[in-house]
């Protein structure tokens, strides 16, 4: 789920069975995922039917950067009569929090580069152009502005970056003027 441009959650990518487009997430559960960036298992009740008072098991985490949460990855599972705990497992919930937090940095990212609903209106070679400009301009910052040291961080040469720079408009161009070429010298004398 990703929050929109007013700041509600609206489910961006979902699979789920036919019959249970709609889920609630308790704000019991909600608060640890945006106030404290935290991710969670747990266990709860579905409110709505077809399905209403099933136990689920739950594993959620946080799409969160250090600028805030901006939404949050949520999968549930269907607990058995008699199962008291979920399916899921601590290696499940650390490997969520890993996908969470790559898949977040992306996101932002891409909304950097184009505003929330823009992104499938722009050319794929506009957003692959855009991306690659924030990644030099990511590493020209780590690295202070030393171009030597960006282009090893980036793995690319020196002279390729240079280009890339020149490409993406990020240095500016020296108008050149023609050489004049130094005034003739004249020799009086020559000592040997």
């Amino acid at each position: 789920m990703l929050q929109d441009p007013k700041g509600e959650l609206k489910p961006a990518a979902r699979k789920v069975p036919s019959g249970d487009e709609e889920f609630a997430l308790s704000n019991i559960l909600q608060a640890p995922l945006t106030r404290q960036r935290r991710a969670l298992l747990g266990t709860d009740v579905r409110r709505t039917a077809p399905h209403e008072g099933q136990r689920v098991g739950i594993l959620a985490a946080p799409l969160a950067t250090k600028a805030g949460v901006f939404g949050l990855v949520y999968l549930d599972i269907a607990l058995t009569d008699g199962q008291a705990r979920s399916a899921f497992r601590t290696s499940d919930l650390r490997f969520a929090s890993a996908l969470a937090i790559f898949a977040a940095t992306r996101i932002a990212q891409l909304r950097r580069i184009a505003p929330i609903g823009l992104v499938g209106e722009r050319p794929l070679p506009d957003l692959r152009a855009a991306f690659e400009k924030e990644c030099i301009i990511e590493a020209l910052r780590q690295k202070k502005g030393d171009i030597e040291a960006a282009s090893k961080l980036l793995g690319l040469t020196r002279p390729t970056l240079d280009e890339k720079l020149k490409i993406l408009g990020l240095v500016a161009t020296v108008p050149t003027t023609p050489a004049v070429p130094p005034p003739a010298a004249e020799w009086k004398s020559v000592q040997t």
